[in-house]
This record gives structure tokens, C-alpha cells and sequence, in this order.
């Protein structure tokens, strides 16, 4: 069999994303961790592509995520910048802790490569998150 394992999913109007790009409109990235930490997104239209890609890869276990992971203060000064703001400040790792596992779990850096999707079967994510905001 095959196992697909996704970046945080993306897209250009979905409620996730218009949630980050509201609380960055009052100078927050709802992301929580730190500036230097990795988060892995992956467009949903890549994402679509990579089960259809996935259909003709040998068994095993992929990881599904954008050309190249981008650390958390990358996509918040981007993000500042697509809301008009200067900067943005980011929420600490600590108070990502007091929201229990699932708040943790996301401050966590998760550099995420989809090589081994590519080189299995020639799939290759089209978008950057970052570019997106």
C-alpha cells in the first residue's frame, strides 16, 4: 500500500488561511513557535495532484508538502507585508504549551521534503506558500 503524509493544507479562500491572514491584520501570526522554525504547508491543488501521482508510486509511506519549507518568520514578514503591516509578532512556543497538545505539536519545526514522492513517481509541488500570502 501507500501512505501519504500532507504539510499543513492551503487554500487561497479556505477558512484556515483566512483565519492566519485576519489575525495577522491585528499584527499576530497565529502560527505558533519560533521565527527560525520550519512549517511545511501544501497547496490543496499540489496535494490533489500528489494522490493522482501516488496511484502509480511503489508501497510505502510519502510525505506530501511544498518545493521548500520556509521558516516561521519568512512566512510572518511576508504576511506582514500582504496585510500592511511592518511586522508581525509571533506567539511564543511557552504559551503554545498552556494550549495543549495540538497547540504544541504546531510550534514544533516540521521540515517536510516530498523528494521520495518525487523521485518515485515525477510529482513535484507548483506552489510556495509563502509566494501565496
Amino acid at each position: 500500500g501507500v501512505a501519504l503524509r500532507f504539510g499543513m493544507f492551503f487554500a487561497d479562500d479556505s477558512a484556515h488561511p483566512n483565519l492566519i491572514r485576519s489575525t495577522a491584520k491585528r499584527g499576530v501570526f497565529g502560527i505558533p513557535g519560533r521565527a527560525a522554525a520550519f512549517v511545511s504547508w501544501v497547496h490543496i491543488d499540489d496535494a490533489a495532484a500528489a494522490v493522482v501521482a501516488a496511484l502509480e508510486a511503489p508501497a510505502g509511506l510519502y510525505n506530501v508538502a511544498e518545493p521548500d519549507p520556509t521558516v516561521r518568520g519568512d512566512h510572518a514578514a511576508a504576511l506582514a507585508h500582504a496585510v500592511g503591516r511592518k511586522r508581525l509578532r509571533l506567539i511564543p512556543p511557552k504559551l503554545a504549551r498552556l494550549g495543549g497538545v495540538t497547540l504544541e505539536s504546531l510550534a514544533r519545526s516540521q521540515r517536510i521534503s516530498s523528494s521520495k514522492l518525487t523521485d518515485a513517481t515525477g510529482w513535484k509541488p507548483e506552489r510556495s506558500i509563502v509566494d501565496a500570502w
